[in-house]
């Protein structure tokens, strides 16, 4: 979002020059300079201050909600901010998707770059405010029907009933990239969507929302840089077990907070550890984990990010030094698979008696690197919320001078490497391909749209015979690959495709290819970025393998 309004300045001015590059690619500015006339936020693509924490929410995935009540006149500090791109001459409308118990949780304020409108404190003045000033621009609920303050009736401040407010039209100064806040003083409000355009007329129907969820790409968790720490004070002893044992433990611990690695130390006598949270792999492939901690300590991994399903990899039973890792073997676990991509719960107990006292884990990387202690760049807190990548636009469209960048690559980096990708850029139509005895992939070659017919491309591997394409009218939007030391098997994603621009909403999948076992699923592209070619690696049969997908 930050690149959003110099982007489009650009594009504009791009079509006005008089060069060869304009009228060729008069189609793409064009859809780029639309996608921002009706944009669609998410609550993930929205900055939070303050009050304001980003929750998982059963109903509606994630949403911002202010968690305490602030003081009069004190909401500057709350916010929730985003930035939008305003059309030369454009007035926009706006909408959010609120939460709240009663018309009192329900107020909030806006300010915005050159943002005018009635002010909060005088409505009867106009006010221009710019983000993080002092004058804010009244908003008129539309919460009319619950009751006016939350004395008026019984429960907590909370978000229990949810409405599209419309924000008013939104007068900027000029036209340009323009920042809007929401602001507010209530407990309990809640924001999960905000739609902003120069021509919608009225808020998303139901529908549209509905359209637009389901033309998100997976929820992608990334580390945040921190992670959970609990601590619990005046239990005696040096064993887990007199932690675990211990009635306290079963309460809130006495502390808690985050911390920005697995390594703790210097907290005292007579306390219990635990620091949980997700550790994110940077590849795919086998770790080894290390514990070291004094007194006693253990460290639990689960298979996925589900802490039901935890596992003790290693532990110690007599101290070790302050990160001295090849003391005891048992401080050293056995190789753990894991994928890129994901992210795995991990917990970490230490109880300390007298004397020297910390705790700390580390891994080994696939490559025989050693991070320990597990940095912050691959750390996240319970409770961490999703984020979905490229969610705008839905409709992007094929640009046949636009360079090209690698998905994910997914198998082994055996035998020669290959890339097909032709130039002018070409949709990827499927795939011809061959297996090999052991049931991987053993050949592959590209098939492309071309304007009378699909054409092939060169072949990797041995000889490919069977072909996979989409349907008349549809090109690959994704795969779906496992891999090991080879490509083992796929599935093709293919997607509807109107002139040069895919529609994510009209798909299909492919059945799977291949009957090698092993390899995670391991999802390629499918976000709108179209598809133009293939890349990897091969021998007597495909190492490995990945997509070429346009680049920006």
């Amino acid at each position: 979002m930050k690149t959003r309004g110099p982007s489009v300045a650009a594009y504009e001015k791009l079509l006005q020059a008089a060069t060869l590059f304009s009228p060729r690619n008069k189609g793409f500015l064009d859809d780029r300079i639309a996608a921002t006339r009706e944009l669609f936020f998410f609550a993930d693509e929205f900055a939070g201050s303050g009050t304001f924490s980003l929750s998982p929410s059963p109903k509606l995935e994630t949403v911002w909600m202010s968690t305490v009540d602030s003081a009069p006149g004190k909401a500057a500090a709350n916010f929730l901010e985003t930035e939008v791109f305003v059309a030369s001459g454009a007035t926009c409308r706006a909408w959010i998707y609120a939460g709240g118990c009663c018309q009192e949780v329900f107020t909030f304020c806006l300010q915005g770059t050159g943002l005018s409108g009635p002010s909060a404190k005088n409505p009867k003045e106009t006010v221009t405010t710019q983000p993080g000033g002092e004058d804010w621009i009244a908003v008129k609920s539309s919460a009319t029907g619950l009751k006016k303050k939350h004395a008026d009736h019984t429960g907590p401040k909370e978000p229990d009933r949810w409405m599209w407010i419309e924000l008013g039209p939104l007068k900027f100064a000029e036209p340009g990239a323009k920042k809007i806040r929401i602001l507010t003083e209530q407990k309990g409000f809640a924001v999960a969507y905000l739609a902003i355009g120069s021509t919608r007329q009225a808020a998303p129907r139901e529908t549209e929302v509905k359209d637009l969820i389901k033309n998100r790409p997976p929820p992608v968790y990334v580390p945040t840089g921190t992670i959970l720490r609990e601590i619990w004070r005046g239990i005696n002893g040096d064993s887990i077990a007199e932690l675990t044992g211990n009635p306290k433990f079963k309460d809130k611990p006495d502390e808690s907070g985050l911390i920005s690695a697995i390594d703790s130390w210097n907290l005292g006598n007579n306390y219990g550890l635990r620091i949980r949270g997700y550790v994110h792999p940077p590849e795919t492939g086998e770790y080894v984990f290390w514990i070291a901690s004094d007194d006693h300590g253990e460290l639990w991994l689960s298979t996925d990010d589900t802490p039901a399903k935890k596992q003790k990899l290693c532990s110690l039973i007599n101290h070790v030094g302050q990160r001295e890792w090849g003391k005891d073997p048992a401080q050293k676990s056995a190789p753990v698979p894991l994928v890129a991509g994901k992210r795995y719960y991990i917990e970490v107990l230490q109880k300390q008696g007298g004397g020297g006292e910390h705790g700390a884990a580390g891994w080994t990387l696939p490559g025989g690197v050693n991070e320990r202690p597990i940095p912050p760049a691959r750390l996240s807190p319970v409770g961490a919320a999703a984020i979905h990548k490229a969610t705008r636009p839905f409709f992007r469209g094929l640009v046949p001078d636009a360079p090209t960048v690698r998905s994910t690559y997914v198998g082994g980096r055996g035998g020669a490497e290959f890339e097909r990708s032709p130039s002018p850029r070409k949709f990827l139509r499927g795939v011809k391909y061959t297996l090999s005895a052991s049931g991987c992939i053993g050949g592959i070659r590209p098939v492309f749209q071309g304007h009378s017919g699909d054409i092939d491309g060169a072949n990797s591997g041995i000889t490919s015979k069977e072909t996979l394409v989409g349907h008349p009218g549809y090109v690959v939007g994704g795969m779906v690959v496992r891999g090991t030391d080879r490509l083992n098997a796929f599935k093709i994603i293919f997607v509807k495709v109107a002139g040069n621009r895919l529609v994510m909403s009209d798909r299909y999948e492919s059945d799977w290819v291949g009957t090698r076992g092993g390899g995670a699923d391991i999802r390629l592209a499918d976000d709108g970025t179209p598809v133009v070619g293939i890349f990897g690696h091969a021998g007597g049969e495909i190492d490995g393998f990945g997509l070429m997908l346009q680049g920006r």
